[in-house]
């Protein structure tokens, strides 16, 4: 079975870490975890990577797997095996997993909906005899912002082979104020052919006409880092776009679609609530979309019998030298709902649940700040920074700088370059939460 090296998590000790990877390599089989075949099934690239995240996320996912056991053993092996053939839609079944597991954690009496229950993902008793009755939904990543991050990373692609051989470290700035078709996204990469030096003259160039700049500069290294290596290209890229006009639509769709399969089976409110609990993507805005369901709730006649919507969010979030995954929640609540009594508490492994969703804040070198969170982000770098010797040992600059950023230290020995470069995850998409 793989090794594997858990970050320090605090209240968390290194028997239950052992506990939570024996419950993944048996729930899952570690041979099918290991094997070669469908390498690509997100939950095989998580247990083989090797990074502080994956071990947080394996973790999560160790703890639920070790609650849900205790609740309904059948169930919990219907929904492994569902994940195991879902390449491209584990995601839901993970999420049920999972918030089953966070509302035990929070001390709720809850267990799976049986085949008698249609529409009902889970059912929470409370002692007063109340029930709840919880679609589980996840709203993951639009096929719009897929592409947006897809033709970012391609750009992001071209820039590097296009601004190495200028000789100097560069940040690129792709900012797109309409979403961008692929005929467009194919202008701003020609766009960044034309660039034919890196300085802070004449460094933005309009790409698509009244739609998206190019703007290159070049990098400097981070406060207290040592200087850059000459024979590795250093780059920060970032991309932001316009969100599609179909984004909010999508949106509504995923709502209506789940309230109508639980009114369809659920109409009664007597004693009971009917509650949609949605995962919804890091890059959402949660708060909009809490705004936008309290709305609906209330004005909408064919949500009558929907009792409240719980918006589930993760994202990875760094403060200082910090990094950690952050819990948001928001409810939604149409005027007088009973759900209001009988509150439902989700609580994860670790991590603090707030419903403060923090904002993505772009700081400019003169501390110029713009808000980047009603738009689609995408940002990478790799800063390959000068080992140095200090007092007889090689010392340099590796770490996490940031969602996409990571620095890397050079080193020569015998006048032949190397890099030492940590273990850190090249994107943080979660797999687990």
């Amino acid at each position: 079975m793989k090794v594997h090296h858990f970050p320090p998590v605090e209240g968390i000790t290194e028997e239950q870490k052992e506990e939570f990877l024996l419950a993944i390599a048996t729930t899952f089989d570690s041979t099918w975890l290991e094997s070669k075949s469908n390498a690509e099934h997100p939950l095989k690239k998580l247990w083989n990577r090797e990074d502080f995240l994956a071990g947080l996320e394996l973790m999560c996912l160790g703890d639920a797997i070790l609650k849900v056991e205790k609740i309904d053993k059948i169930w919990l092996t219907e929904r492994v095996n569902d994940i195991k053939v879902s390449n491209q839609n584990y995601h839901g079944y993970m999420f049920e997993l999972m918030c089953i597991s966070m509302l035990a954690t929070g001390g709720m009496k809850v267990r799976p909906s049986s085949g008698n229950a249609p529409g009902v993902d889970a059912i929470i008793n409370f002692d007063d005899g109340f029930e709840v009755f919880a679609s589980i939904k996840n709203h993951d990543l639009s096929e719009n912002e897929r592409f947006f991050r897809e033709r970012s990373r391609s750009a992001r692609k071209k820039a590097i082979d296009h601004l190495r051989q200028l000789g100097k470290p560069a940040v690129t700035v792709i900012d797109a104020h309409e979403y961008l078709t692929k005929s467009e996204w194919d202008k701003v990469e020609k766009t960044i052919e034309k660039f034919r030096s890196i300085s802070f003259h004449d460094n933005l160039i309009e790409a698509v006409k009244g739609k998206a700049w190019v703007n290159i500069f070049p990098l400097t290294p981070f406060d207290g880092y040592n200087e850059f290596a000459s024979q590795y290209f250093s780059d920060t890229f970032l991309s932001v776009s316009a969100k599609h006009k179909n984004e909010q639509h999508n949106f509504e769709s995923k709502v209506s679609k789940a309230s109508d399969n639980l009114r369809k089976h659920r109409s009664s409110l007597e004693n009971c609530a009917n509650v949609i609990i949605m995962k919804v993507h890091a890059s959402a805005d949660i708060n909009e979309l809490a705004k936008y369901a309290t709305e609906l709730l209330n004005n909408e006649e064919s949500l009558a019998n929907i009792s409240g919507i719980i918006f589930y969010q993760t994202q990875v979030v760094k403060h200082g030298e910090q990094t950690a995954i952050a819990h948001h929640t928001q409810t939604a609540l149409p005027n007088g709902s009973s759900l209001g009594k009988h509150p439902l508490n989700i609580s994860p492994l670790f991590g603090v649940i707030s419903n403060a969703q923090p904002r993505n804040i772009l700081t400019s070198s003169n501390h110029e700040t713009i808000d980047l969170s009603t738009r689609y982000t995408y940002q990478a770098g790799d800063h390959y920074y000068i080992a140095k010797m200090v007092n007889g040992e090689m010392r340099g600059n590796v770490g996490y700088l940031g969602p996409g950023m990571h620095a890397h230290a050079v080193f020569e020995i015998n006048g032949v370059p190397g890099i030492f470069q940590g273990k850190l995850p090249k994107e943080e998409t979660l797999v687990v939460m």
